[in-house]
């Protein structure tokens, strides 16, 4: 699967209109934002190991 966005490292916060999104994009979308919350929820929680500021964080979750 090849993603477009990584939500691990300097994540943008915008987004594509929905309705602009074939299913599958959206799929991989949602993919990957999943995957970047768990990577930095993790991290969070590990306070040595976080990478991203707070603000940022919450945005997110």
């Amino acid at each position: 699967m090849t993603r477009n966005r990584d939500f691990k490292k300097d994540p943008s916060t915008e987004f594509k209109d929905l309705d602009d999104l074939r299913k599958h994009e959206a799929k991989d979308e949602i993919d990957a934002l999943r995957e970047g919350i768990e990577f930095h929820d993790h991290r969070y929680t590990d306070r040595r190991a976080q990478c991203l500021p707070q603000p940022r964080f919450t945005a997110f979750s």
